[in-house]
């Protein structure tokens, strides 16, 4: 018998969705959303696993230079960028998720990573840079200088919290995935996949090509091979991206026509 999938969330965004970062201890999704033709980058919450949006079209004072580093633990990490000519985040601003209330600010800090013990945060000094441990919910320095030896103490990615694996043309992965779509859907499909086999589903993002431009295709199959969902995600998409869906906890979310963060419940 078939596996079941249903939709469980469809969001339009007024914008482009432009990254979608996710706390795994509060299980919330935080989009970031840039609308180009005002020079504004808004936000949005979404609570999972019901799909609740908390709030939405929050910014900042900096309307547009601005992004998220991170999100853990109720915080959100943002950055600046205060070159328009040189592209490199500035000051840390990390504030509540939930209230969206500031906790801390350093104008003079770097966000680096995410440690186990703190954050890591890179400063200017005497003409070189140095790299300092803060309190992630205070901003207080722990430590300087902070040398960080191995990658054990790095903040992981949880396990429920799965992106699929990419294939470019040229790998030997991406011609089998081609001969299946080739010989069982007579689909040719080009340029790279994204791929993912888990809890009884194959699924996988592809391209086909239209003249000179791109469509990006969505296909969810079940271990029997049989189709539970194919469905255009971009029309047309003048580049190829990786890390077109993502998987949480049996939730799987991919942005449609750039703007529309869609779930499916597997």
């Amino acid at each position: 018998m078939s596996n079941s999938i249903h939709q469980v969330l469809a969001f339009r965004a007024e914008g482009n969705i432009w990254k979608i970062h996710y706390d795994a201890v509060c299980q919330v999704l935080v989009l970031e959303i840039r609308m180009s033709e005002v020079f504004q980058t808004q936000f949005t919450a979404i609570q999972l696993p019901d799909c609740e949006v908390l709030w939405q079209d929050f910014h900042l004072a900096e309307p547009w230079w601005t992004g998220i580093s991170a999100v853990q633990d109720g915080l959100i990490y943002f950055h600046f960028f205060p070159d328009s000519q040189k592209p490199q985040s500035r000051e840390i601003l990390a504030i509540d998720l939930f209230t969206r209330q500031p906790c801390w600010h350093s104008p003079e800090h770097q966000f680096y990573q995410l440690d186990n013990q703190g954050l890591i945060a890179g400063k200017w000094q005497e003409n070189e840079w140095i790299y300092e441990l803060l309190d992630k919910k205070n901003g207080q320095v722990l430590s300087s200088p902070y040398i960080h030896k191995t990658e054990e103490n790095f903040e992981k990615k949880q396990p429920n919290f799965i992106l699929p694996q990419h294939y470019r043309a040229e790998t030997a992965y991406f011609k089998t995935i081609e001969q299946f779509f080739r010989e069982g859907l007579q689909i040719e499909i080009k340029k790279s996949v994204d791929y993912l086999e888990i809890a009884d589903y194959i699924i996988i993002s592809y391209f086909l090509q239209k003249n000179e431009e791109f469509q990006n295709n969505l296909l969810i199959l079940d271990t029997n091979a049989q189709i539970l969902l194919h469905t255009i995600v971009n029309q047309y998409t003048e580049g190829i991206a990786s890390e077109s869906f993502l998987w949480i906890n049996h939730q799987l979310f991919f942005i449609k026509d750039k703007s529309e963060l869609m779930a499916f419940q597997l």
